[in-house]
Parts: C-alpha cells; structure tokens; sequence
C-alpha cells in the first residue's frame, strides 16, 4: 500500500514550553540544501514545524515539505530493550513489538508497544515470531548502538553487514544465565567465513565459551572442557539462499541447538569460566547479522517450536492459546513463528510520508499531523484517525519522500558557516548597527542572526570582483589582516601613502603596514615554497642507501622555512639596532635592511654590508615590515569582506541599499560595495585564521652563547669565569674543557658546506705538547 504524501504539521501543542524553552526534545534538523540545524522543539503555525536555534534570536518555523529528517537527542546511555513477547515485522521494513490479541477478517490486532491498540491488515504483515518465554532481552539488529565494533561494520536497513575481514562484533546478552537465542547470517560469497562465540569476548582457539564456524561448506560447534576438544556438527552443505539460521537454547551448563524444523541437532557443555558475551567475526570476504532474538528461560522439551503460513488462520483463541486454521487448530505452544506471503514483484517500501525509528528497533510509517507533548501523531495508511506514537527512546524522524531527499544534494548559492554546519539562504538586509537579517533556504521567514555563533557569510561560489593591474599593480597587507590591491605613491621612515578603489590618497603609519607585494604571483609560488613540508627520499649507499631520511626540498630558488628562519633570525651584533624591513628579490633572496624609502621606480635601503643603495623595482617581490608585537585592535562590530581571496577588508557594517553594503572602514572612509562582488563576510575576524600571510615574518633573536646575564658581561670585556680546578670555557657556548700543563690548542681545518659553496674553518684541537708523566 503506497502512503499518501501529506506531511502537515499543524494544531502545534507542547503544553510547558511557555514556562520553560528546555522542556522541548532536542533534535537535529536535516532540510533541503545540505542544511542541518540543531535547537528545540517549539510551537508553531500549522504547517510547519518550530525550531528554538542558539543562532537566531527568533524561533524559526520550517516548512515541512522542505525536511528531510529530524534526529533526537539521545543519551549516552544505550536505551533498554523492548520487553514484549511478540515481533511483528510489517511491509517497507517496519517492525512492532507487543502481543496479539486476536485474528480476525479484518487483519490482526495487537497491542503494540509505544503505540497501543491495532488492528493490522493481512496483505500489510510479513512475519510474526516469538518465545515461549514472556521477556524478551533483545530483539534486532537497529543500528551499531550497543554493539562493540572492531574495522568497519556497516548499519543498512535491519542488517549490519562488513566486507572487512577481522571485523567483528561483540555485546552482552547476559548469555551466563537461561536464555533462548535465535541468530541469522547471511553473506555474499561463495562459502561463508567467521567465527561465533556464545559465552566470551575472545574469539581465539582457547576462547572460554562455544564456538561456532565454517568447516569447508558444514558448520561446527566446539568448546574446550577440563582441557578437552568438544566438537559437534550442526549443518551439512550450505543453503542455496546464503542464509544461515542459528537458534539454541542456553543454560549455565549447556547449549542446545536447534533446526528450523525445531528439532535438536546437537549439543556441548559451556566448560567453566564462560561468560555473557556474543562475539561475531568475518573471517572471509562478506558477512553480515539479519536478526538477532534473545529471551529470558529456557525451552520446554528441548526444542524450539515450528512455523505456520499466516494466510492460513482464520481466527486467534487469546485464552485457549489457539489458532484457527484450514487444517484444524494449531497450539500457540507449538509455533515459532509466522511467515506470510510477499510477493517479490510488489513494492513493499512506500515512497512517501515519514518514518519513525526507535533505538529498540521499532519502526513505523505514516503521514505527520502534528507534535505533542511528548509524543508525535501519524496518520497510518490502515487507519482513519492519527496514532499518538510516544517519543521516549526516538531516534529519527525521516521524510520518505523520494523529491523531497533529492533537493538536499542541490547546493546552496549563499550559505552561512560555523565550524559544525553551513545554512543556506540569502542576506535580507544589514542594519544601521551591523545587525544582519538571513532567510534560510527552507523558510521564508527572515531571522535576526546572533553572529558570535558564526565563522563567515559565504554570498558567492564565484566572485566577479576584479581589479586592473594597471591601475593598481600593487598588492598591501596590513597587520589588522586587511588585504587590497592599490598603486603605491610613496614610502618613508614613517610609513607610506598609497591611492586605492579610485579615492583620494591615503597615508598610512608604519606601525599598520605588515608588506607591500610588487609582484603578487611570485609572493605567492614563494610562500607555497616556503610552507611546502620535506619529503622522504633514499640518499644512496648499499642498496638504496638511508631509506626513510628526511630531506628539505630543493627548488631552483633554494627556498624553504629554513632559508626564511635564518633571514629572520637577528645577529647578535644587531640586537641593540635591530633591521626593520625585509626585502624579498624575484630570485628567492632575502636581505635584511634598515627602514626603506621608496619612490616610483625604485627602493632604497641601507643594511649591514652597504648604505644608501638602490634596487630597481623589477626586481623586487615584496618588502616586509618585520615590526613586533600584537597586531592593532580590532573596532567592535568590524567584519572582513572578502572580494577574492586575496583581497579583503576590515570594515563596520552601516546598512544595505540597493544590492550594495555599506560600510565604515578606519583606512578607505565610507564604502559602497556591491553584494555581487563579495565572495564572503567574515563574522569574527580576531580568529586565528583571519591573519595575515605575514603574521609570523618578525624577527628572532640568536640564542645567547653564555648563561643568563653573562653575554653582556663577556661583551664588555670581563674576564671568562674560572673554576676553583683551573677550568675555563675555552669554545663559546661549548662546556668547560681543563687546562693541562704541557697541553697546546691546535687550530685544525674543517671543511663545511654553507649554500652550495665550501669554505674552511679552524677549531681549536687539545693536543699534547709532550708525553705527561703520571
């Protein structure tokens, strides 16, 4: 039976949300456009469904033909197993538990666990099993919750399945008591590989319960006692339809195993030290658990009872435990189970309305009418008024609207991002006071957004922003994290003056400037060049040599993090008048200088080794500030408008006119910047990841050769400290070697390779003069 599509949310009651907001289930709500959002449930108009979000100010109402599913909260705790007798499973994979009441003309009816009273109609039921024993411990499998997972299992349906080899599965069933288990395989090779263990969670040779496994195409059960092998067979062949049925009756000293059929085919002692636990493992290329069924008790006779085609009862005797057939009566106490016909050409999974799942197993289709306290109504297909179905132990609510899940792979044009999640939408409009109004993509309702919950307003996938190189052939980075393109003007001591986006010049301290980029494409293949990590490679010898060291990687500029950490690092001759610029050449060299002037056409600059010398522009890439300290204050309500990725703003929003921002920036004055130039709006941008490229290009000062107070002293001309032994440091920042009597130093030659050239250097060598007599 296809479910009619008529999600509606209306006549929204959840009594003690006025008193307090918390009261509501918290759920995650996934909707179209790859949107999720979590919150609390919250009344709302009829239609739609309320959602109380920590990101807007609003309670924001989303249309319910644009959910795809809702999750809920669940603790951390596993939820507790159903308790019911009865298993019923019903067309499009829904499950029930309960117990049945009767068999009548019209269907069967059941009192069905979270659900209550029902009448289900013949053609909707698939199977029907239960237990002797009224307490049934699990029934499943729903899901990996509860399980111990080992490698990869996957949750698919009513099945976990892997197709890795050594996954394996583990729970405890409490199988050191009485219990009665019903246990089903299947796989999709040839010949089915794993190991079963009832009792223990090892599942090595000497585990301390059964084992059951694969002996060429027959399965077997083993078990160690008193040090002995027990061994049984349990099937002979494999069955065509690559399922395997396990069902045993377990006691403290035994375990019996049962056919289909329900007659005993075997049995072994447990041995001592067996426990509760189920292990299951792949030792093969597929497996995987189809149901899974443990009850309190322990069998009457030894055997589990047989099965009965549903299509043949007439009627259900709840007192006399009887059913009603063409055959004559059937005893209650002498069934397992209940199959019913499905026929393989019909569609047994609906394609619309909604889905219920719970973390016992239960599953439920219908269409959605509306939320209460504590529990949602459904319209189901074989009923005429909705079913109040409980929501305590509710997993999910999911749409099986088959357009409805195809809308949520179509990506959103704008987004908003935070670190967990990206809400698609538009920008509605920006206030006087920087205050920012969205619509989500699954709602037209416009929400106040609170940005201290978001990363960044993405506007455009692909931005049109573009700047003339002509007109602005220069590329600034300001230490606040700014970066634009501009035509410079002019540099000083004191800082420099520079003219951008068609407005009047502008100059700018020292103290805000962090680089100037004279050619931006080499900047950039230099800084991946510089950030690029080392790669592994053999150095030669005896059958490949050194395999595994770690070498930097070489480039026809010789430039890594090494080469720039040498550049930044002061010499101590200079820590008292540190350099305050670096000069980046096109050809990858650094040099450090003084503070640079510059004029059209050429730089000018004074270091260590020259004054007052000139570079042609031409070759330069970039000159950096090597300035220290904390990059300036950030105004309140700034943001940073990114135009490309490279160029961006800081500014304080003031409003939105006519698809154009406007803003307040400290640098550039009022600004009107088109919503179609900018490709995103950083929300907070004192983080980390708002920096500048050149945050970091400050400079270092060269570890001091002596302990602490001593360098100055040593450097003003004070003699080395002396031992009471005659020691004396005789290598700077070396340890303290003795002074020997008729012992000379030596100066020897030490080649050493300094950027591919070798220079000599003399070490001092400890040598004896002549042989010492003791």
């Amino acid at each position: 039976m296809i479910l009619k599509l008529a999600i509606t949310l209306g006549c929204l009651l959840l009594p003690g949300f006025d008193e307090d907001p918390e009261v509501g289930p918290k759920v995650d709500l996934v909707g179209i456009d790859q949107l999720v959002l979590s919150g609390t449930l919250e009344p709302a108009p009829d239609g739609t469904l309320g959602l109380q979000t920590s990101y807007f100010a609003e309670v924001l109402n989303v249309s319910a033909t644009k959910v795809v599913s809702l999750a809920f909260d669940q603790d951390s705790k596993e939820k507790s197993e159903s308790s019911e007798s009865y298993y019923f499973r019903l067309r499009g994979d829904q499950v029930l538990f309960g117990d049945l009441l009767g068999v009548t003309p019209e269907g069967w009816s059941i009192a069905a666990d979270g659900f209550g009273d029902m009448v289900i109609p013949t053609e909707l039921m698939e199977r029907v099993e239960w237990l002797k024993n009224p307490k049934l411990v699990y029934s499943g499998p729903h899901g990996l919750l509860g399980w111990g997972v080992k490698r990869e299992w996957k949750a698919e349906d009513l099945r976990l399945n892997t197709q890795e080899g050594r996954a394996r599965l583990s729970r405890d069933l409490g199988l050191d008591g009485s219990r009665v288990l019903s246990l089903k395989l299947h796989w999709d090779s040839a010949v089915p590989r794993f190991r079963l263990v009832l009792g223990s969670k090892s599942v090595s040779a000497s585990a301390k319960g059964v084992t059951l496994e694969m002996m060429g195409e027959d399965l077997y059960a083993t078990s160690i006692v008193d040090g002995e092998l027990k061994l049984v067979q349990l099937s002979e062949g494999l069955p065509a339809s690559k399922e395997l049925d396990i069902r045993a009756n377990i006691t403290e000293e035994l375990i019996v195993f049962f056919d289909a059929d329900g007659q005993a085919v075997g049995q072994l002692e447990r041995g001592e030290g067996s426990g509760k636990y189920l292990v299951l493992m792949n030792d093969g290329k597929s497996l995987g658990l189809s149901s899974l069924i443990v009850a309190d008790g322990e069998l009457d006779g030894g055997g589990i009872p047989g099965r009965l085609q549903g299509e043949s009862i007439g009627g259900f005797n709840a007192e006399q435990g009887m059913f009603e057939t063409e055959a004559g009566p059937v005893a209650l106490s002498g069934l397992r189970g209940i199959d019913f016909e499905v026929p393989s050409d019909s569609e047994t999974k609906p394609t619309s309305g909604i889905e219920l799942k719970y973390s016992d197993g239960r599953r439920i289709q219908g269409d959605f009418v509306r939320v209460q306290e504590n529990s949602i109504s459904l319209l189901l297909p074989f009923e005429k008024t909705p079913r109040v179905c409980s929501m305590e132990d509710l997993v999910s609510l999911e749409t099986l609207d088959l357009d409805v899940k195809a809308q949520k792979r179509k990506p959103p044009r704008a987004h908003l991002e935070t670190g967990k999640m990206r809400m698609g939408g538009e920008l509605v409009r920006v206030g006087a006071d920087g205050q920012i109004t969205w619509k989500l993509s699954i709602s037209e309702q416009e929400l106040t957004l609170i940005k201290e919950d978001f990363d960044s307003l993405q506007l455009n996938r692909v931005t049109a922003y573009f700047v003339s190189r002509s007109k602005a052939p220069h590329g600034l980075h300001l230490r606040s994290g700014e970066i634009f393109r501009c035509k410079l003007l002019a540099i000083d001591d004191e800082g420099l003056s520079y003219q951008s986006m068609g407005g009047e010049p502008v100059r700018l301290d020292s103290s805000l400037v962090k680089a100037v980029e004279f050619n931006r494409s080499k900047m950039r293949e230099f800084r991946k060049l510089i950030e690029a990590k080392p790669v592994q490679q053999n150095q030669g010898g005896f059958f490949g040599g050194h395999n595994g060291v770690e070498v930097r990687r070489e480039t026809s500029e010789g430039l890594d993090r090494a080469s720039l950490d040498r550049a930044l690092t002061l010499p101590r001759k200079y820590k008292h008048r540190p350099f305050t610029n670096l000069i980046v050449a096109r050809t990858g060299d650094f040099l450090r200088t003084e503070p640079v002037t510059w004029k059209p056409g050429f730089t000018s600059y004074s270091s260590g080794f020259a004054e007052n010398r000139k570079v042609e522009d031409k070759r330069v890439a970039a000159i950096v500030w090597l300035t220290e300290g904390e990059a300036p204050e950030i105004p309140e309500g700034s943001v940073l408008v990114h135009l490309t990725k490279e160029v961006r703003l800081l500014v304080r929003p003031t409003g939105m006119e006519e698809g154009h921002l406007l803003a307040r920036s400290e640098v550039h004055g009022d600004l009107r910047i088109p919503t179609r130039h900018i490709l995103k709006i950083s929300l907070n941008p004192n983080k980390k990841e708002f920096e500048g490229y050149y945050k970091d290009w400050i400079l270092r000062p060269m570890k001091e050769p002596f302990p602490d107070g001593e360098t100055e002293a040593r450097e003003a001309g004070a003699a080395p400290p002396s031992g009471e032994d005659g020691s004396s440091a005789v290598l700077p920042g070396g340890p303290a070697g003795k002074v020997v009597p008729g012992v000379k130093a030596i100066p020897i030659a030490i080649p050493v390779q300094v950027r591919g050239e070798v220079r000599v250097l003399k070490k001092p060598l400890v040598e004896p003069e002549e042989e010492i007599q003791d």
